[in-house]
């Protein structure tokens, strides 16, 4: 098992997870609107955990620290990961406008982390 961090763009410091083992990578995004570097970080993930706690960010700074699903559906289609799954996610959203958000820009298998859910990866 091989744990390695990475800096966010949040408005505190707030680092990026990847968890490592010779079999899958699983990457969590911690708060951060999208970057460049989350991208990277996040390359090849067989599970992409990435927060979507705003319901839409088009029209806010990109320092504000946390992304829409939108987003967060384009940063697991940019890292080339094979599964997504959203997290932070406030419930006056909706969990059906989010996972419709994320899945315009991302095509592969969405899930909303609820209690519960079970992964295997």
């Amino acid at each position: 098992l091989h744990i390695t961090f990475a800096p966010c763009l949040h408005y505190t410091t707030c680092y990026s997870v990847k968890i490592a083992t010779p079999s899958a990578v699983i990457v969590f995004s911690a708060d951060t609107a999208p970057t460049e570097r989350l991208a990277r970080f996040a390359h090849g993930a067989d599970l992409f955990v990435c927060e979507a706690a705003l319901g839409d960010a088009s029209n806010d700074s990109s320092e504000r620290g946390h992304m829409d699903a939108a987003e967060a559906g384009r940063e697991a289609r940019r890292a080339g990961a094979k599964r997504l799954l959203l997290t932070h996610i406030p419930e006056e959203i909706g969990y059906d406008f989010v996972r419709e958000r994320a899945g315009a820009e991302y095509k592969g298998p969405i899930d909303l982390a609820m209690p519960g859910l079970r992964i295997d990866v």
